[in-house]
């Protein structure tokens, strides 16, 4: 299902995601979001605080990413794994730099030293049900776009090519392009 709703105000594309009954490639905004400094604030805690931190963050997160039009596939550890409709991928980057906002202001208060690292990808993508723990039905996601996204950074708001180009060009402007530093490995010439 495909639909427009207003929410405060503002119309949003929506697409229902778990009425998805088999697999299907998809052309998707991957997002993966991922907390700095967490080895260290996991250390000096209980694991009993650090799971109490993580539920919060959790909390924090996944209702931004809902609201946004996304759907949160799942937390893995101090990250998360979600994905937007391709239709809306330039209001959901911004969406998820209001979100890195929001987290970083929590961080700061609940896990200080850390920021939420965020980074970007667009293309095609295999979303559809799965079992998960319990046997009970989960939504997830797999491909050559979620791996890549894992593989941009883990330090800052990255977007790759592709993400960068699903943006308005207004919402370019606030992005700086980088290349990659030449860099010389050991290794027999050829």
């Amino acid at each position: 299902m495909v639909d427009y709703i207003t929410q405060n105000n503002k119309e949003t594309f929506m697409v229902d995601f778990t009425s998805i009954q088999t697999p299907v490639e998809k052309e998707l905004l991957v997002c993966v979001y991922d907390l700095t400094g967490f080895t260290q604030f996991s250390r000096s805690k209980t694991s009993n605080e650090v799971f109490c931190a993580m539920k919060e963050f959790y909390s924090v997160t996944s209702k931004h990413v809902e609201a946004a039009g996304g759907l949160l596939i799942k937390f893995i550890g101090d990250a998360g794994l979600c994905v937007f409709p391709l239709e809306i991928a330039s209001d959901a980057i911004e969406s998820m730099l209001e979100m890195k906002h929001v987290a970083d202001a929590w961080l700061k208060e609940n896990i200080p030293g850390s920021f939420l690292a965020v980074n970007c990808h667009v293309g095609p993508a295999t979303i559809g049900p799965t079992v998960g723990y319990g046997g009970k039905t989960q939504i997830d996601v797999a491909g050559d776009t979620v791996n890549t996204c894992f593989t941009l950074g883990r330090k800052e708001f990255i977007l790759s090519p592709q993400a960068f180009r699903s943006l308005k060009p207004e919402a370019r402007k606030r992005f700086r392009k980088y290349t990659p530093p030449i860099i010389y490995k050991l290794g027999e010439r050829n």
